[in-house]
């Protein structure tokens, strides 16, 4: 029953951890796009914007191309999407991360 030291000796490599990062595998992208695992920085969420933007651009321009209204909506709910984290990107401090 003896005590263990209260220092560890220096390992060469990190510990592993799940989600890929340092030089462990895992499953790096998808860790990396969980936001509850890594809160959204300010440039992940501006380039979130522009994904819902372009998103919503190519719906419009399919129900433009089809002539069907209901391609319409889903492009004016990512518009909404795309403006709301362009705002959010907006508050977001250039070092912080939201917890």
């Amino acid at each position: 029953m003896g005590r263990r030291s209260r220092q560890r000796k220096g390992t060469a490599t990190p510990p592993a951890t799940p989600g890929g990062l340092g030089d462990s595998p895992g499953w790096g992208l998808l860790h990396r796009l969980n936001p509850i695992k890594t809160p959204p920085g300010r440039a992940r969420v501006r380039i979130a914007a522009a994904a819902f933007a372009a998103g919503a651009v190519v719906l419009a321009l399919v129900g433009w191309a089809t002539g069907r209204d209901a391609w319409f909506n889903p492009a004016i709910y990512l518009a909404i999407l795309a403006v709301i984290w362009g705002l959010y990107s907006l508050t977001i401090r250039e070092g912080d991360r939201s917890s």
